[in-house]
């Protein structure tokens, strides 16, 4: 999980969505859903992008590379 989670973070940019407003989200981290030992966030807006041009094909290379699927 952390090799996951650190290619994620390096090949995108994640950020906070906006409001109608326009005005910036942040998640509540005291807002969750639970039942006893799992708990998760609640849904909250953001934006992903990749942080430069070739993201794209190298996550579809480690896709195939992995054998992971949609």
């Amino acid at each position: 999980i952390f090799i996951q989670i650190a290619f994620l973070l390096w090949a995108f940019d994640i950020k906070p969505g906006k409001d109608a407003k326009g005005n910036i989200v942040l998640p509540d981290p005291m807002d969750g859903i639970g039942n006893g030992l799992i708990f998760r966030p609640s849904e909250f807006p953001c934006v992903i992008t990749p942080r430069f041009p070739d993201v794209p094909s190298l996550v579809a290379e480690a896709k195939e590379l992995h054998g992971y699927s949609d």
